[in-house]
């Protein structure tokens, strides 16, 4: 049962459409190219079809919001993605059994406030983070 990433639909601006087909992702800029899976519901369903009792975890995809919003957007933004991610349980419960909730780890009250109600509203099983916070190591990052 991994843990799957994906980037919801609602997260990407008109302009980020147009920049890539896959929303924020720049192909290569993390080293990797976004798939079709991480960002078409459809298109993992169907994938997730050829392996039968196949769930997922869900989680955000690259970059975290932390790394290329400020922290007024990243509130914002983890907010959308965890509304995003909790629906995608809801309305798939036996495709995906839990999800993972986004911080904004740009803003430690905020993510506070985000972590109880993504545990307590949301029903979420844990928490993401990243191996770096703001482009810096854990040790390093100032949260």
């Amino acid at each position: 049962m991994p843990f799957a990433i994906f980037s919801p639909q609602v997260c990407r601006s008109p302009a980020q459409e147009d920049q890539s087909p896959h929303g924020h992702f720049s192909p290569g800029k993390f080293g990797m190219s976004p798939q079709p899976s991480m960002v078409d519901v459809g298109e993992r369903l169907r994938i997730m079809d050829r392996h039968e009792g196949y769930v997922q975890i869900l989680n955000v995809s690259l970059p975290p919001p932390e790394d290329v919003t400020s922290p007024e957007d990243t509130v914002e933004l983890a907010r959308i993605a965890n509304d995003s991610l909790a629906e995608l349980v809801y309305k798939y419960p036996d495709r995906f059994i839990a999800a993972t909730a986004c911080l904004p780890l740009n803003d430690m009250d905020a993510a506070m406030k985000e972590l109880d109600r993504a545990i307590q509203d949301l029903k979420f099983k844990g928490i993401q983070i990243t191996t770096t916070i703001m482009n810096k190591t854990h040790r390093l990052a100032r949260i």
